[in-house]
């Protein structure tokens, strides 16, 4: 069963409570007098109840394994079976390009990362480059060599 995530009604609609304002789009409990949330009324947003939570063994974990925050190569190495790996939003090109060969190698689990479809990426980008590059060197050569005649 997917995760539930409540939320205080209209946070799509008012900009001050949600679009933009992540941090506004919470659960609040309805306290008004005709609020048809707070009457479980049909068609508005179902409200926080005992019954949508997780078993303790379970809370926390991602598709049943402990996640775990990597920032680097060493981290990404130490990372357990039981764990699955998150890599950092500040990683660089560099470094994200040998974490993914060492998930490849490995076979690590991880979330927010695509180590296959991210080096065959890498590999047309350069490919680009180096293409480019050559064209523009042909580009010059032709250019000497016309000047000289």
């Amino acid at each position: 069963m997917k995760k539930r995530k409540f939320l205080r009604r209209l946070t799509k609609a008012l900009l001050r409570l949600g679009r933009r304002k992540k941090k506004k789009r919470k659960w609040r409990r309805p306290r008004g007098r005709h609020s048809k949330v707070r009457k479980k009324r049909k068609g508005y947003v179902k409200p926080v109840s005992i019954g949508y939570g997780k078993p303790k063994e379970k809370k926390g974990l991602i598709k049943g394994l402990k996640p775990v925050v990597v920032h680097n190569v060493e981290e990404l190495k130490k990372v357990k079976q039981d764990e699955i790996a998150i890599i950092a939003s500040g990683i660089g090109k560099k470094k994200k390009i040998e974490m993914a060969k060492i998930i490849l190698e490995n076979n690590i689990k991880v979330l927010n990362f695509d180590a296959k479809k991210f080096l065959e990426a890498v590999e047309k980008e350069t490919s680009k480059k180096e293409k480019a590059k050559e064209g523009k060197e042909e580009n010059k050569k032709e250019g000497k060599k016309e000047g000289k005649k």
